[in-house]
Formats: structure tokens, C-alpha cells, sequence
């Protein structure tokens, strides 16, 4: 699960009522029917309110009458590539520092339906299996480490069950020592005031650098170190600062003995949403709803004054003038009804296509060669881009003001008369729907949501993709839990209950969670019940 999430826990000592609040909004690609289900599971061992995924036994996201809890993608790269030296013809034996090492071939089914199966043979190294093979002696053929595909422990199921059933951080802690794949941020709070994080799963040693690259898979130097012990996965419980938080980011700083790295590590939304955490007290439920549905984006914030001071202004005419002020006047909130945010993204998508555009001409050029969003604004704050010269592309000396200025023409030939329309919004740039799961049965779709937020503001809604499950819980001697998804209960697309949440998800708001303490329990909001007995 590619889990992507905006949490934090806030201990009494940062809350109105002196108790801990748990928030969690996991950023998945978003579909119909829903990724989540609401569910409220009642044994005689537990009661546990939350959501989980059709087929997994127990509530994976929510809280019970002590503690909440909730999960985030830990990012960490645990995906290598390794070349293969072929030592026969065939490519059935490879080298291995001074072995030779025979692959082993497995018969994959792959079943169609009206048509006969398809069987592939599928070369596996003691790395894993073969996924690039090429006749042209050119190109190395590619083996792929994958965790996923290894033999480890297979009882992640157990850790949920337990945390349905867990009272305490003892009884959260004991349940984390079950769960090794995908790696999660775990993130606790009970209602007796412990808060908590912790960095859980199987993660690979690494030497400095290992993984950014395709390795030499003939050389032994080359394989993961073993695992860091879950003893030293960063964590942290009852921080003094009152508060822990995880919005993708990365987990330590530069002093953590472990080298780890993730082309997926966020640079904005954590940080902004630390900074808030810091600034605020006395904080409520409303206002973590507030935070977590914020649009307001840090990458905006610390790249348009740089993008506006760059701006050869003698170069604009009226119109022109009038789009810099719309900027300059801008609150840095990616919200559906203003302009500037279409301006803003536009422009600064042509920047970074005219600044690393030469990257894309080398043949075979990875991802990994064009910087990211906040390392492109960092080298133009640091003023590193000063040293580019002549362009391969226009033969002519460039500066950051030559393509600033070209990327403010660009972004407005690209939007064109729907500049001239002073109503043209960032609902109507980005826009947001929700498909069916097939991705072709569009009736069955949502189309045209109008939604606040950016994939950099905490409220990280982009087009297809956003918060699938919206959670807010403050813990007392009774659970108050508010939470919405992007979707229904109901599968069957003519059900009243197929997508009845998505408004509400979609204005920010939220329902109150009823938690049922028995099967007496009869609150008119609560519109089903099922029993099971032996």
C-alpha cells in the first residue's frame, strides 16, 4: 500500500482539554468503489472503530477506548537494480565475485479470461528476478531487489488485530514486532497522555549512496548489509516539545548512523505542518481539522518572490503587469476559486522544463539526473544556476532571468484566452475526479470535484489522488473520533451509498464518528448493525 499521509498526535500538554488528539488522512490514489470501508468491530476481546480494506481482518486505521493510531508510508528505497555478467550463452549462469551462480526459472501463470492462459519463464537470482533482458549486447541485463518479493514475515494481519485489542503503549509496541513490509510510520496515542512514532518495518543496510544507481550485481560489495535492528529504526515516544508528526518526510537528520535514501521524501508539507505545531497551544479539534485540510503551500511561499524578483518586468505590458500583481497579492493558498495558484504552478512548471531540459536530450537519462521541486528553488536561492553558459538548446547564453522571464511567456501562451477570463480558477486548471476502479466505465466515475489543496500543502489533493480517509480522534474517557472519505459504503454503483461522502470530503468537513460501547447501543444516527454467533 503506497500509503501517503498528513499525521500527528498532540499531547495534553499543546491541547484545550489536556488530552491527546490523533489526526491521520493516508494520500492514495483515489477511486470508485472506495479504497476504504467504514467499520466498527465488536468481539468479545475488542471494539474498534476505523477503516480497512476489503479482506483484511480488522480496523487498519482507527482507535479504540484507550488508544488511536494511524500510518503513513515510510518512503525509504527498498528497490535496487543490479547489472548481470553472463557467463554462457543461454544466460542461465552468471558471475559472482569468483562463483558461477545458475539461475533458477519459474513458470508464472498468467490467466485471461476467454482466452488461454499465457505462461511466462521468469529468471530469478539470488537478487531476484530478471526484468530487463536484451538481445543487444549493448544494454546489461537488469536483476531487481525487491523486499516485497522475500521470504519474511508474513503475519502483518497480526499487528492490526492487536492494536484493535491494545490499552496502552506496551500493548501498541508488542503489536508493531509483527509487521515488516511496506514500512510505516506508526504513529500512537492513549488516552492516559502517551504519544508516539516510530519508523516500523524491514529496512536494508546500506553503504553511502548504495541504490541511487544500477549496481555491478558480479560483485558481493554490492548487497544490502543485513537490516537495521528495530531497535535503532528512528523513533520517539512523549517527545518534550508535546506534539510528533509525519507528513512523508524524511525520518532523522544527518547525525543518524544509518544511510537511507527515497526519491519520494517530502520537503514542504512536514515542515510546514512542524511549524504550526510549534506555533499553535491550546489546540482543539477544529483546528486540527484546519491544519489537516490546509491548502497553504511552503514551496510556494519560498519560490514565487524568488520567481518574481527574477522577472525582467521592463519586458511585460498592462495585461501582463496584471498577472504579476494578481502573484504578488496571492496568500499562498492553493484554494478552488482563486486564479493565482494556476498562474503560479504553470509558470513554474515551464521554469523547471526550460532549466533541466538539456537532462532529458542523453539517451538512457534516469529520473534521478533532473533535481526536485525544492532542490530546483534551493540552487536559484543559493544562485547556483548562474553558472549555466550556452545552451545546448538555443546556442545562446542563459541566466535564471532569461528563463524566468521565458517561463512567465511560455505560461501564458500555454493558458492562452483563459487568462482572459478573469474568473479562470485552480478548480479549473487542476480539477480532481474520481474514477471507477476499472479506469474505463466513466459513468461510474466522479467528475469536476471542487476541491481545495495541492500535492505540497498538507491538504495534498491533486487530480486523481488526495486524502482517502480523513480522521480526527481526541482520547478521554470516552473516544471522540470525526473522520470522511472521498466515496460510500456501497460497492454497487446504484446505491444511495456509492459516493455519498464525496461532497462533504470535498467541502472539508467532516462526520462525527458514532462508537458504538455495546450492541444496545441504538443512536439513530447509526443506520446498520450485523451479529454473529457461534
Amino acid at each position: 500500500m503506497g500509503l501517503v499521509v498528513t499525521i500527528g498526535q498532540f499531547s495534553g500538554t499543546k491541547t484545550a482539554s489536556g488530552k491527546p488528539i490523533l489526526c491521520n488522512d493516508p494520500h492514495l490514489n483515489l477511486t470508485l468503489p472506495s479504497i476504504w470501508y467504514e467499520i466498527q468491530l465488536h468481539t468479545p476481546e475488542l471494539n474498534a472503530y476505523g477503516v480497512s480494506l476489503p479482506g483484511i481482518p480488522g480496523v487498519i486505521i482507527g482507535f479504540n477506548n484507550d488508544i488511536a493510531w494511524g500510518v503513513t508510508n515510510v518512503g525509504q528505497d527498498v528497490t535496487d537494480w543490479y547489472t548481470m555478467e553472463w557467463i554462457d550463452e543461454a544466460k542461465t549462469v552468471y558471475r559472482y565475485d569468483d562463483e558461477a551462480r545458475k539461475v533458477e526459472i519459474r513458470e508464472e501463470v498468467i490467466k485471461i479470461k476467454g482466452a488461454k492462459p499465457v505462461v511466462e519463464q521468469v529468471k530469478y537470482t539470488h537478487y531476484g528476478p530478471i526484468v530487463y533482458e536484451s538481445a543487444d549486447a549493448n544494454y546489461k541485463d537488469l536483476a531487481m531487489r525487491w523486499l516485497s518479493l522475500e521470504k519474511l514475515g508474513k503475519e502483518e494481519w497480526k499487528t492490526f488485530l492487536l492494536l484493535n485489542a491494545a490499552k496502552n503503549y506496551e500493548d501498541y509496541s508488542a503489536a508493531l514486532a509483527y509487521y515488516d513490509i511496506p514500512a510505516q510510520n506508526f504513529v500512537f496515542a492513549s488516552k492516559s497522555g502517551d504519544i508516539a512514532l516510530k519508523v516500523n518495518g524491514k529496512l536494508p543496510i546500506k553503504q553511502l549512496g548504495q541504490g541511487r544507481f544500477v549496481q555491478d550485481g558480479s560483485k558481493s560489495k554490492n548487497e544490502w548489509q543485513g537490516f537495521i535492528p528495530k531497535s535503532e529504526v528512528p523513533q520517539v515516544k512523549n517527545p518534550l516539545r508535546g506534539f510528533v508528526a509525519s507528513a512523508n518526510q524524511r525520518s532523522t537528520d544527518a547525525t543518524y548512523p544509518y544511510y537511507y535514501n527515497s526519491e519520494s521524501f517530502d520537503h514542504y508539507r512536514g515542515r510546514y505542518i512542524n511549524q504550526e505545531l510549534e506555533r499553535m497551544n491550546g489546540i482543539t479539534v477544529q483546528d486540527m481539522m484546519e491544519l489537516q485540510t490546509s491548502s497553504y503551500s511552503l514551496f510556494a511561499e519560498e519560490s514565487l518572490p524568488l520567481m518574481l524578483q527574477l522577472l525582467d518586468t521592463t519586458q511585460l505590458n498592462t495585461i501582463d503587469q496584471g498577472l504579476v500583481k494578481l502573484l504578488q497579492d496571492w496568500n499562498y493558498r492553493f484554494d478552488k476559486d482563486l486564479s493565482a495558484p494556476a498562474l503560479f504552478l504553470e509558470w513554474s512548471n515551464q521554469i523547471y522544463q526550460l532549466l533541466w531540459d538539456e537532462l532529458w536530450v542523453y539517451q538512457d537519462s534516469i529520473e534521478i539526473l533532473q533535481p526536485s521541486d525544492w532542490r530546483t528553488v534551493e540552487m536559484m536561492n543559493e544562485h547556483l544556476l548562474n553558472v549555466f553558459g550556452t545552451s545546448k538548446r538555443t546556442e545562446k547564453t542563459e541566466t535564471p532571468q532569461m528563463v524566468v522571464t521565458q517561463a512567465f511567456f511560455k505560461m501564458k501562451e500555454t493558458l492562452g484566452e483563459k487568462l482572459e477570463d478573469k474568473s479562470y480558477t485552480w478548480q479549473q486548471y487542476r480539477g480532481t475526479y474520481i474514477a471507477h476502479l476499472s479506469g474505463s466505465i466513466k459513468p461510474f466515475g466522479r467528475y469536476e470535484i471542487p476541491t481545495n489543496g495541492f500535492r505540497l500543502a498538507p491538504n495534498a489533493v491533486s487530480k486523481t489522488s488526495g486524502p482517502s480517509w480523513r480522521m480526527v480522534v481526541e482520547l478521554g474517557d470516552e473516544p471522540k473520533g470525526y473522520g470522511v472519505y472521498p466515496g460510500g459504503q456501497s460497492g454497487t454503483p446504484s446505491s444511495p451509498f456509492y459516493d455519498n461522502m464525496i461532497d462533504t470530503w470535498a467541502r472539508n468537513e467532516y462526520f462525527e464518528l458514532y462508537f458504538m460501547k455495546d450492541a444496545q447501543d441504538n443512536r439513530k444516527p447509526i443506520l446498520y448493525k450485523q451479529t454473529f454467533k457461534n
